[in-house]
């Protein structure tokens, strides 16, 4: 017997994924207690997440893909695409730094490559993670009831007041970390998948931690290669960093605006995933769904 798809309200996913954090609060803060566990127990619930999501679709009679995670070698080529438009963002606002009279100066790695390198790894699951829950889980299902443009609106802002309880966070800092979240909706709207958006996510968390300074108002990182030097800047600090890093400056602003109408303009949606997300459509609603005339 073939086990019918069911249809699962936008709001009732929504609701899912938020009481599937909240159970599991109680283990993160046993966790958190114990001495050497570090980065790690941050991982956990992001793979919950996951879990939950795909767990989800397939009871709505989709997968991984419907989901935006589809695994095949084009998901490889977006997320490096991703990564490529957040490095040329990191390249406007350093050159703009350097322009104002910046320095720009090695350091070296004191902790070991070992840690360093599983510290990288870490930092690029929570990227992903992140991108799955705003980008993949949330504005999804707001998509599917109010539209596109609602969702990542919606998405963009609670995104940005997530990171308002960082260090030294401020207006400027929320600001652009919600613009930070309408680049990266986009990237999900125009390629249906996180992809694009996982590998811009990820390259911008690395290498602001890697090779410029503070990533979201934190400041220690055991990967750190190289530091951007403003203090020399005075009153022109402003325009490219703040004690939250470069995401309270200017040029972050104007390189985020810059991203998203890139992507609007140039990037091509992928057919499978949006197959794939009709097929499931069609499946919840195998009695009122009508196909459209040729």
């Amino acid at each position: 017997m073939v086990r019918q798809p069911l249809t699962i309200p936008w709001w009732a996913r929504i609701l899912t994924i938020v009481a599937s954090i909240i159970a599991i609060v109680p283990a993160m803060a046993l966790l958190a207690s114990v001495d050497h566990t570090g980065m790690f127990f941050l991982v956990i619930p992001y793979v919950w997440i996951l879990l939950v999501s795909v767990g989800i679709e397939r009871i709505r009679g989709g997968s991984h893909v419907t989901l935006g995670l589809p695994l095949r070698p084009l998901a490889a080529r977006d997320a490096f695409k991703g990564a490529m438009y957040a490095l040329a963002a990191l390249t406007f606002v350093v050159g703009a730094a350097l322009a104002l009279g910046a320095t720009w100066s090695g350091v070296a790695i004191t902790s070991g490559l070992g840690i360093a390198l599983l510290s990288v790894l870490l930092t690029i699951v929570l990227a992903a993670g992140e991108e799955l829950l705003f980008r993949g889980v949330i504005m999804q299902a707001i998509s599917e009831r109010f539209g596109t443009v609602t969702a990542v609106l919606v998405t963009s802002v609670p995104f940005g007041l997530a990171h308002a309880a960082n260090p030294d966070a401020g207006t400027v800092s929320v600001v652009n970390t919600v613009l930070a979240g309408i680049a990266l909706g986009a990237m999900v709207v125009v390629n249906r998948s996180l992809w694009l958006a996982i590998g811009f996510h990820a390259m911008w968390n690395v290498g602001v931690a890697a090779g410029i300074g503070s990533l979201s108002g934190f400041d220690s990182f055991p990967y750190r290669v190289a530091v951007l030097d403003t203090t020399s800047l005075d009153a022109w600090r402003w325009l490219v960093d703040g004690p939250y890093g470069i995401e309270e400056g200017l040029a972050t602003t104007v390189a985020l605006v810059i991203i998203t109408v890139v992507v609007l303009r140039s990037q091509r949606y992928d057919a499978d995933v949006e197959a794939a997300r009709q097929r499931r459509f069609i499946a919840e609603r195998p009695r009122s769904y009508t196909a459209p005339s040729p």
